[in-house]
């Protein structure tokens, strides 16, 4: 005999009765249990290999408004040949739609899908579509799986039929039919799961909160209290979260790129001409201190031997006037823009 809680003897012999196999919503439906309370027992029965859980993504089928309303009063097109045949079998489209009671906008539409189908003879006089029509036209497979989808709330598509299955696009591009897309996850007993029904399943009964009942009635010291088993598989937990600002300066980053701008990549350590006096600030800028710059403790200095076309803009010896008006000093030839500095990273 094997001994398993309540709710794990519960779901196995559930699925033994389902034939062991069937989806996680029909168990939590036919054992009784919540939903919480039938994943923590597979939780269970899967690491003592007892059962198998499979997750397959799965596509429903739903209708729209306006296509429940058309399975319940038909397609426009069929009412507007159901008019013509009503009219003598020939009619003029305003006669007709009107007739059917659709409007004008959508008598157009469905004057395509009528000449698609072929249900009718059109043809054009003094100005005017006219209609001919022979008989009743045969049910077709859109109209079909209209009729399909309007008896559940849902339906899977895999259980469409495969000659109704091409139609399914045609009705969601006629916005009459939206599909869903979810995961679905079935449960099947293991041999091991079978061997262990066949030798016999024991559940003591166990009670897992102290109640103030217990307490007053004194049962508390005939009941066998449920282990709280802190090896029991349990979901994943992030509680580590993006910084605030971070996470601000990210949601901008992103922004801006979708409005076109390139993000620049550049080293951590830079040189102050690239980070202050290629902008055009001046060198006695209170930015320029030490409590807004991060300095490299090293007497090392930055080479711009490579850049030396970037420096004949910058580097003037007089004072000049910018063409928006401001005013920079001239450069000292021992200008600090040759420093090492940190780079200020947000």
């Amino acid at each position: 005999m094997i001994q398993l809680r309540e709710n794990e003897a519960a779901v196995l012999q559930t699925l033994k009765s389902a034939g062991g196999n069937c989806s996680l919503d029909e168990l939590v439906a036919s054992c009784g249990l919540d939903n919480a309370a039938v994943s923590r027992a597979l939780a269970t029965l899967v690491e003592m290999e007892f059962v198998r859980v499979r997750e397959t993504e799965e596509i429903t089928l739903r209708l729209t408004d306006e296509g429940a309303g058309y399975a319940r009063q038909r397609l426009p097109e069929r009412r507007i040949v159901q008019a013509v045949l009503e009219l003598g079998g020939e009619a003029t489209l305003e006669q007709a739609s009107r007739r059917a009671n659709v409007q004008p906008q959508m008598a157009s539409v469905a004057l395509g899908w009528i000449k698609v189908a072929k249900w009718c003879q059109v043809t054009t006089q003094l100005g005017k579509i006219v209609l001919r029509a022979a008989g009743v036209p045969d049910k077709t497979e859109a109209e079909k799986l209209l009729d399909m989808l309007s008896a559940k709330p849902e339906v899977s598509l895999e259980q469409v039929p495969a000659e109704l299955r091409t139609k399914v696009e045609t009705l969601k591009r006629r916005k009459l039919v939206e599909s869903r897309k979810h995961s679905k996850r079935y449960i099947e007993l293991s041999s091991q799961g079978w061997r262990a029904l066949e030798e016999g399943i024991t559940a003591p009964a166990e009670v897992s909160d102290l109640t103030p009942e217990l307490l007053t009635s004194q049962q508390w010291k005939n009941v066998t209290f449920r282990k709280y088993n802190i090896e029991a598989p349990v979901a994943p937990a992030w509680p580590g979260k993006k910084q605030p600002y971070r996470q601000f300066l990210d949601e901008l980053k992103k922004k801006l790129v979708n409005l076109g701008f390139k993000e620049m990549v550049g080293p951590s350590v830079e040189v102050m001409f690239f980070n202050c006096d290629a902008l055009f600030m001046p060198q006695d800028h209170p930015a320029r201190e030490i409590h807004d710059i991060y300095f490299i403790k090293t007497e090392e200095k930055g080479d711009l031997a490579e850049n030396t076309r970037y420096l004949e803009p910058v580097f003037h010896p007089f004072s000049w006037v910018s063409p928006t008006g401001s005013r920079y000093r001239p450069f000292s030839a021992r200008s600090p823009f040759s420093a090492v500095l940190m780079k200020y990273m947000s």
